[in-house]
């Protein structure tokens, strides 16, 4: 027994301060979810376990870090032109939520996409993080494939109206959202040009 308790107080030991998002957290509230497992690579400069708790009964606000669930398709052809696609599951994931002049955007630090209210259905609002360093990574290949479809999506980046690729890492909602405003400024004046 005493093995397993050295064991949690090395794990401790090597923890980071938790670090809060939000203001005084409640920890006896019954929406209040975790701690579970993430990893902080979209939203950080790290790739290190952490654990996150999370409440579902406050709003997702500008700014904020969210759990969304997010649908997704399965791999093949595209719809044609115009047509809707239906979704094949559901995953989800922590996006920031970054608010520009009316329109909501979901973000990590390789991208933003438009949030279309049908399918990014907000779900809880993390509240608190512990980091972990040197801890290994649970699932480390589906890590490692995630983090190269991001890079590849930087590399050759679509073109969509919906859908801001950044160049480099974006590590806070403010950066996302000047790039944000960036690129309405970059489509306004290539409109007015071709005008």
């Amino acid at each position: 027994m005493s093995s397993r308790l050295e064991a949690l107080r090395a794990l401790f030991a090597r923890a980071r301060p938790m670090i809060p998002l939000c203001g005084p957290i409640n920890w006896r509230s019954p929406t209040l979810l975790g701690p579970f497992r993430v990893i902080g690579d979209c939203l950080s400069d790290e790739e290190t376990l952490m654990l996150a708790w999370a409440d579902t009964a406050l709003p997702i606000r500008s700014g904020d870090v969210g759990i969304w669930h997010l649908p997704t398709r399965e791999p093949g052809p595209e719809p044609p032109a115009g047509a809707a696609w239906v979704p094949q599951g559901e995953q989800e994931a922590t996006k920031w939520l970054v608010t520009v002049n009316g329109l909501d955007w979901l973000a990590n630090k390789f991208f933003a996409v438009k949030r279309d209210p049908t399918y990014h259905v907000p779900f809880a609002r993390v509240i608190a993080l512990k980091s972990f360093p040197g801890l290994p990574l649970e699932h480390p290949e589906e890590w490692r494939r995630l983090k190269e479809e991001a890079l590849e999506l930087r590399a050759n980046p679509p073109q969509r109206p919906d859908l801001i690729v950044f160049p480099h890492d974006l590590l806070s909602p403010a950066a996302v959202k000047a790039a944000i405003l960036g690129r309405a400024r970059d489509v306004a004046a290539a409109a007015q040009g071709s005008a």
